[in-house]
């Protein structure tokens, strides 16, 4: 049986992905560094990503589920659960909340499937498979079924979901689930054999790991490729996207002093310091903003590898501080903001604004999929005509 699938998004890759319910239950955004990783391993064609129909509904209904479980459980709420609701960005009075959460909700399913295409993921049809051979799993009391052959009818349309992808030809497959009792067994997990019998029937071949969370999906995919014996490139030049991330998270740290996203190296380490025409005294010198013109970043690897690579991109810096008054009125070429005229008889307190040139090192994850450092080492002023003018009139 061959299912239609929707346009190619990286079925060359060797390796598929695919998802059951679990490994995205009570995510409902798909967020996190585990989810840009994801999509990094698909843009990269190291993996096709794939999320059966059922899953989509089962996850859209879950989720509509749990709202409507936290609205009617509010009277008797603890603080976890609030948290949760919180976090769902719901009201938190009962009347507004009332009237909110089938708003909140309605659109979900159209929400998850905008954001799985944004993750690269294909969604795979809802599998032909005929109610006859449905029915004979049922009374054979075979896996995903369970013991009595009642329970499990989901879980058959996921696995059968994946025996179509076992059909478009990878060397490898994925399944991510942490259903224990359906699907697999043992630590670290592995099919049941029954089930795994089923799919070296389909394809003697096939290499076929599981993992139980999306987070280890990166390391996993990293032993299916040494077992089909493919290249393991670790490092591979991360998308622009999750660059201007890194940036913006560094950024935050050197201006907002906000905690750094991971334990590496974040903030700035200017060795010459803040190369701009300044009027500024020395200390102190507070950064008030430093807004990026993304269509300027330019990216380069420090070597053979993306482990360590540095972006240049072109910026607009606040700068903070006190100044001379002779200074602040001698000088007619720094641009200036005066917030206070008369701090004392000899200094003014203003704002320099400067347009940069910056230069950020940055440095990957031991797993190549997420940036782990980012770091400013140097913001050179950029020229301006009127110094072009100066130097030709001196």
């Amino acid at each position: 049986m061959v299912v239609e699938f929707p346009p190619d998004l990286g079925r060359r890759a060797p390796i598929a992905v695919v998802l059951d319910s679990n490994a995205m239950w009570h995510q409902w955004w798909l967020s996190g560094g585990s989810w840009e990783n994801l999509r990094i391993l698909v843009e990269h064609e190291r993996i096709a990503f794939y999320v059966p129909e059922v899953v989509v509904q089962e996850v859209a209904r879950g989720r509509r589920h749990d709202a409507n479980d936290l609205v009617r459980d509010l009277d008797r709420v603890n603080l976890s659960r609030i948290e949760r609701l919180l976090n769902l960005g719901l009201p938190t009075t009962r009347q507004d909340l009332a009237s909110k959460v089938q708003e909140l909700v309605a659109d979900y399913d159209t929400e998850l499937r905008a954001r799985l295409n944004e993750l690269g993921a294909v969604i795979i049809p809802v599998p032909s498979v005929s109610h006859q051979v449905v029915l004979t799993r049922a009374l054979e009391k075979r896996r995903p079924f369970d013991a009595e052959g009642r329970d499990g009818y989901r879980d058959v349309m996921v696995w059968h979901s994946l025996l179509d992808v076992v059909e478009l030809g990878h060397q490898g497959i994925l399944f991510v689930t942490n259903n224990t009792s359906d699907f697999c067994t043992g630590k670290p997990p592995a099919l049941l054999p029954a089930l795994a019998d089923e799919l070296g029937e389909a394809s003697a071949e096939m290499k076929v790991l599981l993992a139980t969370t999306v987070a280890e999906v990166g390391a996993r995919v990293e032993e299916v490729e040494r077992l089909l014996g493919l290249e393991v490139v670790t490092f591979r030049r991360p998308s622009d996207d999750a660059i201007r991330v890194a940036l913006a998270d560094c950024i935050d740290v050197i201006v907002a002093g906000t905690p750094p996203p991971t334990p590496g190296r974040w903030g700035k380490d200017l060795e010459d310091g803040w190369q701009f025409r300044s009027i500024l005294e020395q200390d102190p010198i507070d950064t008030v903003s430093i807004d990026l013109y993304p269509d300027t970043l330019e990216v380069v690897p420090n070597s053979d590898s993306w482990e360590e690579f540095t972006a240049t991109v072109r910026a607009v810096v606040t700068l903070d501080g006190f100044a001379f008054k002779a200074d602040f009125y001698a000088e007619d070429r720094v641009r200036l903001d005066v917030q206070d005229a008369d701090w004392n008889n000899h200094y003014m307190h203003v704002w320099e604004y400067h347009d940069a040139d910056l230069t950020f090192r940055l440095t990957l994850d031991e797993d190549g999929t997420a940036v782990e450092e980012c770091w400013m080492e140097e913001a050179v002023e950029r020229s301006h005509p009127h110094d072009h003018d100066a130097a030709a009139d001196g």
